[in-house]
């Protein structure tokens, strides 16, 4: 009886020998392993300092190995080819042209490259390595950024702006001596709505630049009723 309770201590303790050593043989491979991919993704951090990582697009484009520039360039080159798109603001008779190349208008090439660039270069390596692994794996696709100046926009349509501005009038009801001495009725004025002719202009782009070639667009000038 008493050699069964020893051989079952025994059996007991060699178990817990057990379980501490496959434990802390777990713990030695899980450390192996954070230590070799860890040593890989540093060296492969390397590899890609100054270009871009594999499997991030843009819009569609494989930019991976790409440098910053390579990626604005390729951008820049398709808003050349869109450089003399013209937009013909009009009301009543009168009417202001500007380009897209006047209004630097098409894709925004510097953020664009920027953008992708920075793809897995967070200040979190844990991130960094998991989004690096999804763009070699699955690959990263960026959409397309825009851009136009609506500065620019402004000064070359503000002559047409002006011309088609009118102040409401109030009504002028008086009287004197029990009797209408002074009547005039209002009037509603009006003022060019230049941010919805910015919203206009803005839902243009896309279509502007998958078609990759001049275009011309007639647009009227919204009006904005002032109430006197």
């Amino acid at each position: 009886m008493v050699s069964i309770k020893k051989a079952i201590a025994s059996k007991k303790i060699l178990l817990k020998q057990i379980g501490k050593t496959s434990f802390w043989f777990c713990i030695g491979v899980l450390l192996g392993l954070f230590f070799l991919i860890s040593f890989t993704f540093i060296i492969f951090q390397r590899l890609y300092s100054n270009t871009i990582y594999p499997g991030v697009y843009v819009e569609g484009i494989n930019f991976g190995g790409k440098s910053q520039a390579t990626v604005a360039t390729y951008f820049a080159l398709k808003n050349k080819a869109i450089a003399n798109t013209s937009f013909t603001i009009t009301s009543t008779d009168q009417a202001a042209t500007v380009s897209a190349k006047e209004m630097q208008l098409g894709y925004d090439s510097d953020l664009l490259a920027q953008q992708a660039y920075t793809i897995g270069r967070s200040r979190d390596l844990f991130s960094n390595a998991s989004i690096v692994f999804q763009a070699y794996v699955n690959g990263i696709n960026l959409p397309a950024a825009y851009t136009y100046s609506p500065d620019i926009l402004k000064q070359k349509i503000a002559p047409l702006v002006e011309s088609v501005k009118v102040d409401p009038v109030d009504a002028v009801f008086s009287f004197q001596n029990g009797r209408v001495s002074t009547f005039r009725p209002s009037s509603n004025g009006q003022q060019g709505d230049v941010e919805k002719l910015k919203e206009v202009i803005s839902t243009k782009i896309p279509y502007i630049l998958a078609k990759g070639s001049p275009q011309s667009f007639s647009l009227e000038l919204p009006i904005i009723v002032l109430k006197p």
